[in-house]
C-alpha cells in the first residue's frame, strides 16, 4: 500500500512539474493552467494526508486555496490535517468557510460535529490533567 502512495505521489509531482512549466497566453489559458495546478496540488495533498504527512498536506492545500480561495476540497482536506495535528481553531475556520460557501455541505457538517466532540474530549482531558497539579 505504501508503495502505491509513493508511486502516486511521483506521478502527481511529475504532472505538477509539467503544469508549472506552462505559461498561459491569455486569461482563459491561465485559468485552465491554474485548474490543473490546483488539481495537482490537491492530489499531492491527498497522498500526504493518507500517509499522515500533515505538514505537507497543509502546505499543498494552502497552495490550492491561494489560487482559489473557494476551493472546497482544499479547505476540507486542510481541515482534516489541522484536526489530526490538534490545530482545532484552524480546522474550525476552514470548516466554517466551507459552510459559508456551501451551507448544505454534509461532509463539513459532519466534520464540525466530530471536531466539537474532539474539542470537548480535549478540554475534559486538560481539566483532568491540570486539576491534579
Amino acid at each position: 500500500r505504501q508503495r502505491k502512495f509513493n508511486d502516486a505521489l511521483k506521478q502527481y509531482e511529475r504532472a505538477l512539474g509539467i503544469v508549472e512549466l506552462v505559461v498561459g497566453m491569455s486569461g482563459f489559458d491561465q485559468k485552465e493552467i491554474d485548474k490543473n495546478r490546483i488539481s495537482s496540488y490537491l492530489n499531492i495533498a491527498a497522498v500526504h494526508l493518507a500517509q499522515r504527512n500533515l505538514g505537507e498536506c497543509i502546505k499543498f492545500c494552502s497552495k490550492a486555496i491561494d489560487l482559489d480561495e473557494c476551493n472546497i476540497k482544499g479547505l476540507l482536506r486542510r481541515a482534516k490535517a489541522y484536526t489530526l495535528r490538534h490545530e482545532y481553531k484552524s480546522a474550525k475556520q476552514d470548516l466554517e468557510r466551507v459552510k459559508d460557501l456551501e451551507p448544505w455541505n454534509a461532509e463539513a457538517e459532519e466534520d464540525l460535529r466530530r471536531l466539537a466532540k474532539v474539542l470537548q474530549k480535549s478540554m475534559e482531558e486538560q481539566k483532568r490533567i491540570y486539576s491534579g497539579l
